[in-house]
This record gives structure tokens, C-alpha cells and sequence, in this order.
């Protein structure tokens, strides 16, 4: 693979942990209407909308966003010249 594509892979995971960090600070007001005609506002954040309130989908996500940024700090190597 070439270094634009490992570069993008970094970049992709450093994308996907500012999507999780900053979605938990976006707060979303949800209407919930039940059988009986009860309507309910409920308030949540993006992050838990996301994740699907699982902490397992969470650490999923985040294990993604690691994964491809050490696979691409490893492949790619900054040359220095002196």
C-alpha cells in the first residue's frame, strides 16, 4: 500500500475519536409517544444515540479508531534528513 493510503487510515481514526469526543457534547431532544397517547421528551446526547446507550459499541468504536492509527504510524516513516 502506498503512504496516501496509510496516511488517510491515520486520519480516519483520528476522525472517528473527535466524531465520539465532541457527539457527547451535542445534546438532542427526542419525542416519545407510547400506546396509551403518553408523550414523553426525552432528552440525550449524540454519543448515546450513537452508541445505542452500549458501552460494548463504544469500546468497539474507539478499539476501530486505535487499530487504524497504530497501523498506520507503523507503515508510515517520516525520513530526515541532515
Amino acid at each position: 500500500m502506498k503512504k496516501g493510503v496509510y496516511f488517510s487510515l491515520f486520519l480516519a481514526g483520528i476522525a472517528i475519536l473527535v466524531v465520539l469526543a465532541a457527539s457527547y457534547f451535542i445534546p438532542i431532544t427526542l419525542t416519545a409517544y407510547s400506546a396509551n397517547g403518553v408523550i414523553a421528551l426525552v432528552k440525550d446526547s449524540l454519543l448515546g444515540i450513537i452508541i445505542f446507550h452500549n458501552l460494548y459499541v463504544l469500546i468497539i468504536y474507539i478499539l476501530i479508531a486505535i487499530a487504524l492509527i497504530f497501523i498506520s504510524l507503523r507503515k508510515i516513516k517520516i525520513k530526515v534528513k541532515r
